[in-house]
């Protein structure tokens, strides 16, 4: 941090802070990981980078979510993705990702239908970019969607 700051760095900046959130996350101390993550998010707004926001909303989504404050962490999925959309990408292992983390937290919050169809998309990125680790988490995830449902037969397909 200190050496992006010296030479005025704006995204070393952004990057560093968001490492430190990250260790703070790593150790369970959430309450400073998220003072860093909004630093970071903060910075990377204040220039529009619309990478490293993605990044800081997906930070702070995924502290949210495991702590059971699923309607921000939704919402904070939902902006990245439009954004990653906005910036025309719609099948990266990026997206990918940002939309398995959505739909645990649907699923998480008893939302199965929406859980399927974000799973869904998760298949279908994968699957036209010859993921095959996403194809098969997506495959397993919407086995256990369907077994939640209670749709077995549906289940054991997947």
């Amino acid at each position: 941090m200190n050496i992006a700051e010296k030479i005025n760095y704006r995204v070393g900046k952004i990057r560093a802070t968001n490492c430190i959130g990250n260790y703070y996350y790593s150790k369970a101390f959430n309450d400073k990981a998220i003072n860093y993550y909004i630093k970071a998010l903060k910075l990377a707004e204040s220039s529009n980078d619309i990478e490293n926001i993605i990044i800081g909303k997906s930070n702070l989504a995924n502290i949210y979510g495991k702590h059971n404050n699923l309607a921000k962490a939704i919402n904070l999925l939902q902006e990245c993705n439009n954004l990653l959309l906005q910036k025309g990408d719609s099948a990266s292992r990026n997206r990918a990702a940002i939309l398995t983390n959505l739909a645990s937290c649907y699923s998480t919050n008893q939302q199965h239908d929406s859980a399927i169809y974000f799973y869904n998309k998760v298949y279908e990125i994968c699957n036209s970019a010859k993921i095959n680790f996403g194809i098969a988490l997506a495959l397993h995830n919407l086995g256990s969607e369907y077994l939640q449902t209670k749709k077995y037969a549906t289940a054991i397909d997947y």
